[in-house]
């Protein structure tokens, strides 16, 4: 599973002020570095995959699909 796959797994669907998403919270609940869970959010912002809310907070955007990475990812595709 690639990072980008894990953290838009983790992230919810929608935003919700129970839930909180920031960067670093996301990174201690995953075991990922925060400036990668930092970088790949960002990626996938560009993508739609993540949205940032005004809150700072992040949610799920567009779906990953078979075969997507985020770029720059040197980590194997989702369905490899």
């Amino acid at each position: 599973m690639t990072t980008a796959q894990a953290i838009w797994d983790w992230l919810p669907a929608r935003r919700d002020r129970r839930r909180t998403t920031v960067p670093p919270v996301i990174a201690a609940e995953l075991g990922i570095p925060v400036a990668t869970v930092a970088a790949t959010l960002l990626d996938m912002e560009r993508g739609g995959h993540a949205v940032h809310d005004h809150r700072g907070s992040w949610h799920r955007g567009i779906p990953l699909t078979r075969g997507q990475e985020t770029p720059g990812s040197t980590e194997e595709g989702l369905w490899d």
